[in-house]
């Protein structure tokens, strides 16, 4: 009885193997390529003020990445305290603000995700 049963257990281990080593070589001998989106880049144009500048960046960026790695702005918990000669001020109620596409963001920068052709512009306003 013994004898039956390991026969049986070595019998269904070697049906097993032979079931996996076959799912296993399916593919073999055919290729497969993975495709990935390229590596695009868009172009925003952005004023400080009174300055304009054409960025190019990945797409997908937002605008604190931008900000932070194109702009050096000076950033406290994600949000932008200041551009060059542009400064938040709590003392005169100023805060740094901007707009994209000549409308004022409803989000933070954080959440502005930057498209092919964005206008943004950074400017001061009193509260």
């Amino acid at each position: 009885m013994k004898i039956i049963f390991k026969r049986i257990l070595l019998t269904l281990a070697l049906a097993g193997f032979t079931v996996l080593l076959t799912g296993c070589s399916f593919n073999q001998g055919k290729t497969t390529t993975a495709t990935s989106a390229p590596n695009t880049t868009i172009s925003v144009q952005v004023t400080v003020g009174k300055q304009t500048t054409n960025y190019t960046v990945k797409q997908g960026s937002t605008l604190l990445a931008l900000s932070e790695n194109k702009l050096h702005a000076n950033v406290t918990k994600g949000l932008i305290n200041s551009i060059d000669h542009l400064a938040s001020d709590p003392k005169t109620d100023s805060y740094l603000m901007f707009k994209v596409n000549g409308k004022v963001s409803q989000v933070g920068a954080s959440e502005v995700k930057l498209k092919n052709g964005d206008k943004i512009e950074f400017y001061l306003s009193k509260f």
